[in-house]
């Protein structure tokens, strides 16, 4: 059998896993019905806003949409893969990828491609839904493909670390504190906000600001996210296989 239709089989049958599983499925449905929320409702508290307190809330939309966007999108997406990668060890069908002819390290590399597509595809997707606060379109798309391939990230993080699903939901909550991390950063005074940098989705949210107000440093950040997101993606697929290999061995 050849790499190709190995590899199609075996990301159809990752396609029927999430399908199954109304956890998964209902994470996706909220994401983009609070997205189209967010269209109407944040227009019109910062009406209200502006109108009891005299506060405008208008300048922050970047900073509320780039948390949605990035911060919440990719770690929507990438909550899919780990349950995906976690359900592998449970039924233990990691074991038998590692003992047939189909490289391990080729799926997961796969895997992580494929999750960090999905996430710039529904970063961009859900830019488009919010509509506000957004950098021009022509920087966009670039700050969406490296901030939604944070969702490898957290996919990869999830398949190594949790023992179970169970274990999962309280690793979530340490990836939902970093993906909020850029949002106390950005109160932070100049070069203050440097001490986000070792928060992933931090490097792509400062871009989308900067881009945002017009400045011209954004690919720095774009390029540094890439960076950061690839070094993660690669130290935790490492560990991801490490891990699948304890579990061969119990």
């Amino acid at each position: 059998m050849s790499y190709v239709r190995a590899m199609r089989g075996l990301f159809r049958a990752d396609a029927l896993r999430v399908a199954r599983d109304r956890f998964l499925v209902g994470a996706a449905v909220y994401l983009f019905a609070t997205g189209a929320a967010m269209r109407w409702v944040l227009p019109a508290v910062a009406a209200g806003v502006r109108r009891r307190w005299q506060v405008d809330l208008e300048p922050y939309f970047p900073l509320i949409t780039s948390y949605f966007v990035i911060g919440l999108g990719a770690m929507a997406v990438g909550v899919v893969g780990g349950f995906i990668l976690l359900e592998l060890r449970e039924e233990r069908s990691i074991v038998a990828l590692r003992v047939s002819p189909f490289p391990l390290r080729l799926y997961v590399a796969g895997f992580s491609l494929i999750i960090a597509l999905v996430g710039a595809g529904v970063a961009l997707a859900e830019a488009a839904i919010i509509g506000l606060g957004l950098p021009p379109w022509n920087m966009l798309p670039a700050i969406a493909l490296v901030g939604g391939s944070g969702a490898s990230v957290v996919a990869m993080y999830l398949g190594a670390f949790p023992s179970n699903k169970v274990e999962a939901f309280a690793h979530m909550k340490f990836v939902s504190v970093v993906a909020a991390v850029p949002l106390g950063a950005y109160f932070l005074p100049g070069s203050w906000q440097y001490l986000a940098c070792l928060a992933p989705p931090f490097w792509t949210m400062k871009a989308w600001w900067v881009a945002e107000a017009g400045g011209g440093s954004w690919p720095v950040w774009t390029v540094g996210g890439g960076l950061t997101t690839m070094g993660l993606v690669t130290f935790f697929s490492s560990r991801f296989q490490a891990a699948g290999s304890a579990s061969s061995g119990s």
